[in-house]
C-alpha cells in the first residue's frame, strides 16, 4: 500500500477523529448519527465512516490474567471464584462495595483523557450480565443497573467517541472461557430459560441505548464458541427479534465464529435491516506462529477470503478484538499495517485492551495495553490480606503512575510512518495436480474446502494438498484420502513433511462416522511445529474435543489407528496414547489420511509414507 493510500485509509475517512483531540467541554453531546450503507458505515452526508477504537477490558467484566490474579498466590480462573473468595470472607455487601471500588478507580478522567492520545473515535464496552440482573432475581433489573454503561457512554460521548455495547459474558454463559465471568459453563445454548434472558436484557439495553447517536452498535454475544453454528444462529435470531421490538435501526452484530460466519443467512435475503458481522482476529498468538509470517497469512485470507463473503453478504464488518502483542510478531508496525487494511476495506476495529497490569511496566516484548503501570505491581493475597488491604488495592488504580505505549500511540497516530514490510507470501498454492489415485482408496473434500490434490511419488510416498479451516468444532474441512466399509482394522502412515501455511494446519489419520463435515470423528493429527494431538467428536453433529496431545516431535512422526469393535487405540511414534470409549457409529467406518491448510484459499502440502491399512 502506498504512503498516500495508507494515510487516506487511516486519517482522511475517520468521521470526528478530530473530536477526540479537543477538550471535553468544547465537544457537544449527540454525536453526529451514523447509518448504515450496504457494508459500510456513512454519516448524514453518505461519506464513508471509519471507526478505530480499543476495548475497556477488565472494568465491568473482569478477568483475572489482566490483574496479576491468575498468578500465585490468588490463582483465579475467572471473575467468579475470586467474588465468591471475597463474599466468603467479608460478605456480600462489602464485596458489593469493593467492586464499585474497584470500577471508579480503574476508569478515571485520566484514563479517557489517554485513549485521546491515539485518536480513537470508538470503543468497545465489554459487559458482564450480572451488572443488570441478579440470578437470583432474574429479568428484573438491578438498582442502578446501567450506573457504568451510562457513565462509560456519557464520558466517551464528551470526547467525540462513539460506543459499541457488547455482552462479554451472557446468562449460563455462552462459552468454557474465563472471560464469561465463570469458566466451564456453557449453558446458554440448552437454555430456554438462559436464552429468554439474554434477550430481555438486550431488550433493557436497547430501550435505553436505541435513541443515543453515539450509541453506534450493538456486539451481542463475545466469542459464543461453545455453542454449535446453528446454534448460535438460532440464538442471535431471538436476539435480533427481541432487539428490534425497541429499536428498530441500530447496527446489531451478528458473531462469527473463530474462523468464519457463514452459520448466518445473508441479511438482505431475509429481510435483516442494519445487520453486520464481527470476528476476532489474533494471527501469531494462540498456539499459531510466533512472527510476522503469520500476519501476512492473515492479511491475504481477510483479503481473498472474507472479501469475498462480505462482497455476498454486503453488510458491515467489526472487527471486535485484535492485538499483535508481540515484537517478534511484528509489534505496532505490525498493528498499523492491520489498521491500515481494515480501514482501507471498510471494517470497524477495536483492538483488546486499553489498560493491562504488568509485572514491571512495558516490556521489549510487547503489550496488550495501550496503557500499563509505570512501576513494579504486584496484587494483593485475596486469601489473606484484610479488607482494608483490598480497599487499598482497589484505590490504587485512580493514581498508580500510568506509562502510553508510546511505540504504539506514536505509529498508529503517525500521519506516514515508515514501516518494516509485511513479508511477501510466494508460495500461495490454490491449485495442485489430482489425477493420481491410490488402491483402495477415494478422495473426497470435506465441508466446502476448496478443491485438493493427490500425487502419488515413488517409494510409497503420497503428497496430499488440502485446504480447509480445520477439523474442529462442529464442522470440518479438509481433503481426505479414505477407504470405506472398515470394521476392525489398523491405519498407519508417517508424516513426513506438512507445509507451514498456518500453525494450525493438519495432517492427519481420521476415523469417521461418514463423510459430512460434522461426522463422529477419532484423529491424531501433526501441526506443522511437530505437536501431535488426538481429538474425538463422538457422535454425528457433536462437538471434537482434543483429548491428548504429545509434545513437539521431528519429522517424520508415525501416526496408527487400531480400531477394534467400536473403540480406537491411537499411537504415536510406535507409543499408545489413548484408547477411546466404544464408539456407537454403526458396524462400518471410514479411515484414512487427511491434511489441511487452516486457510480456507489455500492448499497445504502434507507427505505420508508407507500408508497402510490392515483389515480383520
Amino acid at each position: 500500500m502506498s504512503g498516500v493510500q495508507r494515510e487516506y485509509s487511516y486519517n482522511a475517512i475517520m468521521l470526528s477523529a478530530f473530536l477526540a483531540m479537543l477538550p471535553a467541554s468544547t465537544v457537544q453531546a449527540p454525536l453526529p448519527e451514523i447509518k448504515v450503507q450496504g457494508r459500510y458505515l456513512v454519516d448524514q452526508g453518505g461519506k464513508r465512516v471509519i471507526l478505530n477504537g480499543t476495548n475497556l477490558g477488565n472494568w465491568l467484566m473482569l478477568e483475572m490474567w489482566m490483574l496479576r490474579l491468575s498468578e500465585a498466590p490468588n490463582e483465579f480462573d475467572d471473575q467468579h471464584e475470586m467474588l465468591e473468595t471475597l463474599r466468603s470472607r467479608f460478605g456480600e455487601e462489602k464485596t458489593h462495595a469493593l467492586m464499585e471500588t474497584y470500577r471508579a478507580s480503574w476508569m478515571t478522567k485520566r484514563d479517557w483523557d489517554l485513549m485521546k492520545e491515539y485518536k480513537f473515535n470508538v470503543i468497545r464496552l465489554p459487559i458482564d450480565y450480572r451488572l443488570l440482573e441478579d440470578d437470583a432475581k432474574p429479568m428484573q433489573l438491578r438498582p442502578n443497573a446501567f450506573k457504568w454503561i451510562d457513565l462509560a457512554v456519557k464520558e466517551a460521548e464528551q470526547r467525540g467517541i462513539y460506543t459499541i455495547l457488547d455482552l462479554h459474558g451472557a446468562p449460563g454463559g455462552q462459552g468454557w472461557e474465563h472471560h464469561t465471568g465463570r469458566s466451564g459453563q456453557n449453558k446458554l445454548w440448552g437454555s430456554e430459560e438462559f436464552q429468554k434472558r439474554t434477550v430481555w436484557i438486550w431488550k433493557e439495553l436497547a430501550k435505553r441505548y436505541g435513541k443515543r447517536s453515539s450509541v453506534v452498535a450493538y456486539d451481542v454475544l463475545n466469542e459464543p464458541w461453545g455453542g454449535k453454528r446453528k446454534e448460535i444462529a438460532t440464538v442471535f435470531e431471538k436476539i435480533l427479534k427481541g432487539i428490534r421490538e425497541v429499536d428498530a435501526d441500530t447496527l446489531v452484530y451478528a458473531p462469527g465464529y473463530y474462523d468464519d460466519f457463514e452459520h448466518f443467512p445473508i441479511p438482505r435475503q431475509v429481510g435483516w435491516k442494519n445487520v453486520g458481522v464481527t470476528m476476532h482476529f489474533y494471527p501469531g498468538l494462540f498456539g499459531d506462529e510466533e512472527s510476522p509470517w503469520a500476519h501476512a497469512r492473515h492479511f491475504k485470507r481477510v483479503e481473498q477470503f472474507f472479501e469475498n463473503r462480505l462482497n455476498a453478504y454486503q453488510t458491515p464488518m467489526l472487527v471486535g478484538e485484535m492485538n499483535v502483542v508481540l515484537t517478534k510478531n511484528g509489534g505496532a508496525e505490525m498493528m498499523r499495517h492491520a489498521f491500515d487494511l481494515y480501514n482501507r476495506l471498510g471494517y470497524q476495529t477495536t483492538m483488546w485492551s486499553h489498560k493491562v497490569m504488568e509485572p514491571n511496566g512495558l516490556s521489549e516484548g510487547g503489550s496488550w495495553g495501550m496503557v500499563v503501570n509505570r512501576d513494579p505491581y504486584k496484587a494483593p493475597n485475596f486469601k489473606t490480606a484484610s479488607y482494608d488491604e483490598l480497599m487499598a488495592w482497589a484505590k490504587s488504580f485512580a493514581t498508580m503512575p500510568l506509562q502510553t505505549y508510546t511505540q504504539l500511540r506514536d505509529v498508529l497516530t503517525a500521519k506516514n510512518p515508515k514501516l518494516t514490510p509485511v513479508p511477501v507470501i510466494t508460495d500461495w498454492r490454490a491449485k495442485a495436480p489430482d489425477t493420481d489415485e491410490v488402491a483402495g482408496f477415494k478422495k473426497v473434500d470435506i465441508g466446502g474446502a476448496i478443491k485438493g490434490g493427490l500425487v502419488a511419488a515413488p517409494g510409497g510416498v503420497l503428497k496430499l494438498y488440502g485446504g480447509g479451516m480445520d477439523i474442529w468444532a462442529d464442522r470440518d474441512q479438509f481433503r481426505y484420502l479414505y477407504a470405506s466399509d472398515l470394521k476392525n482394522f489398523t491405519i498407519s502412515t508417517e508424516v513426513q513433511s506438512l507445509e507451514n501455511t498456518n500453525g494450525f494446519a493438519k495432517a492427519a489419520i481420521l476415523v469417521r462416522s461418514g463423510l459430512k463435515s460434522d461426522s463422529a470423528t477419532v484423529l491424531v493429527s501433526v501441526f506443522p511445529n511437530g505437536v501431535a494431538q488426538v481429538a474425538i467428536r463422538k457422535v454425528d453433529g457433536g462437538m471434537m474435543e482434543g483429548v491428548h496431545t504429545v509434545e513437539p516431535g521431528k519429522m517424520p512422526r508415525k501416526l496408527e489407528i487400531a480400531w477394534r469393535d467400536g473403540k480406537a487405540t491411537v499411537s504415536v511414534d510406535g507409543n499408545p496414547v489413548y484408547t477411546s470409549e466404544k464408539m456407537a457409529w454403526g458396524d462400518k467406518v471410514y479411515a484414512g489420511v487427511g491434511s489441511l491448510s487452516h486457510e480456507p484459499a489455500r492448499l497445504a502440502e502434507a507427505v505420508f509414507k508407507d500408508l497402510k491399512l490392515v483389515r480383520e
